[in-house]
């Protein structure tokens, strides 16, 4: 993380198609994650408050899922940005 800045869930959500303005940011999330069980894939909507800019950025998003959904070792397997609110914004201001 950027600054020291720990992980936690209040800066991840996952969506129920609500817009959060602290979360202008999102994200379609394709995770796979080998388990005792076998294999476990999922594909999640997620708001986060900044660009996935860094390495940094995807492990956190990483440990949201691990954290989240129980998953032993996720990884992310593809991601896409869906929507960003604050363009969206200065569009319609225009």
């Amino acid at each position: 993380m950027n600054n020291n800045q720990s992980h936690t869930t209040n800066r991840h959500s996952q969506t129920t198609g609500q817009s959060d303005p602290a979360r202008p940011f999102h994200y379609f999330v394709a995770i796979m994650s080998m388990e005792p069980r076998g294999l476990r894939t999922m594909q999640v909507e997620v708001h986060l408050s900044r660009r996935i800019t860094t390495m940094d950025e995807v492990k956190d998003v990483q440990e949201w899922a691990r954290t989240t959904h129980h998953l032993s070792n996720p990884m992310i397997i593809g991601f896409t940005l869906l929507r960003n609110d604050l363009a969206d914004r200065r569009r319609t201001r225009s």
